[in-house]
């Protein structure tokens, strides 16, 4: 087992710096013509079906932990790979409307402080109210869709379509709160880290601080979503089902 998990974090390691490398590729193709988009097109599913096999067989091998097998997981998830490519969809499909909410609550922030100013006779700034609501997508963007997705890929990680039937259980603020937390430190954090430009005396320190705080970034990003993914897929009983029998 420890061969085997030590092959997975390996995988992880180079397994998405391949991937992100891949997205970094996919924008610098040019669509000017039918043959651009299509191979454009292609990259993408490439890039979209990699990190899903990748964390998949992660889910699948801590889910069956400690009986474990790096192969056997790997196999499983690639065979789900349609559900977890299906929730995937759903995924940008919901995160794409709620950008679009988010970009259009400049109007109902403003009629709502202006309601409140008439209705408690106190002046309500609309800047106030739009930061309030801001706040709530952010919540639903870190804490209630990551809540209900990770796990549901965690479920089809294993069991592929035949996982739906384990949604639908009692919420669990704790693995939510776990979800919030540990994506957060994957990906906020980091994206904060390489935003972060401190001043340096000249070209050469400039350059030597990005490539730490890039090294640092990344090592956050795939160790953090490992660790993700071992506390979603596992605990007793496990996070993801009602119970911790091994999946057949």
């Amino acid at each position: 087992m420890k061969s085997s998990l030590a092959a997975l974090c390996a995988l992880h390691v180079i397994g998405d710096a391949l991937i992100l490398w891949l997205g970094y590729a996919w924008l610098s193709i040019p669509e000017s013509n039918t043959a651009h988009l299509l191979w454009s097109l292609l990259i993408v599913l490439l890039f979209v079906c990699s990190a899903l096999w990748l964390h998949g067989t992660a889910f699948v091998y801590f889910r069956r932990s400690p009986e474990s097998n790096f192969r056997n997981s790997a196999i499983t998830a690639l065979r789900h790979l349609p559900a977890l490519f299906v929730l995937a969809v759903v995924a940008i499909v919901l995160y794409w409307l709620l950008s679009v909410v988010n970009g259009m609550l400049g109007q109902p922030a403003f009629q709502l402080a202006s309601w409140l100013t008439m209705t408690i006779r106190k002046p309500v700034p609309p800047p106030r109210i739009l930061a309030l609501f801001h706040g709530i997508v952010w919540l639903v963007r870190w804490l209630v869709l990551p809540a209900i997705l990770v796990p549901a890929a965690a479920v089809l990680a294993v069991e592929g379509f035949g996982g739906v039937r384990n949604f639908f259980g009692k919420p669990r603020l704790l693995r939510a709160l776990v979800v919030c937390v540990l994506l957060l430190g994957a990906v906020w954090a980091p994206m904060k880290l390489l935003a972060w430009v401190p001043e340096m005396p000249n070209f050469g320190a400039e350059m030597g601080s990005f490539l730490v705080r890039a090294a640092i970034a990344y090592l956050l990003f795939a160790g953090l979503l490992l660790v993700l993914e071992r506390a979603i897929s596992s605990g007793s009983p496990s996070l993801t089902q009602r119970n911790s029998s091994a999946t057949p």
